[in-house]
């Protein structure tokens, strides 16, 4: 199968005034709570599982939203191949990567 094609992210997508909210996470940490000292990084199903994308999906939405939520090594991996995150803006909790995008 194509890598491009392969469902591997979460991809939730909200209406918030004028905004396009974008929360997306790798699939195999949906519902996991990661944490380093005092950070706390958790991965809700309720606010990231929405529906099973595979990559080209996931590019299409990234482009799309205005606010843009991520979480995973792919996702965030992703995002800055594309150009959206800079790896400088990228923190990671126990090694997860998570990144926050707002449009202008």
């Amino acid at each position: 199968m194509d890598k491009k094609l392969k469902k591997k992210f979460y991809a939730k997508v909200y209406y918030v005034s004028n905004e396009i909210l974008l929360a997306c996470c790798d699939k195999d940490i949906c519902g996991k709570v990661f944490e380093n000292n005092d950070i706390v990084l958790n991965v809700k199903e309720e606010f990231y599982k929405g529906t099973l994308i595979n990559e080209e999906e996931a590019i299409r939405l990234l482009n799309e939203a205005t606010i843009i939520n991520i979480v995973g090594k792919e996702i965030v991996s992703l995002a800055i191949k594309i150009g959206l995150v800079d790896k400088e803006n990228v923190i990671e909790v126990q090694n997860i990567p998570h990144a926050q995008v707002f449009k202008i």
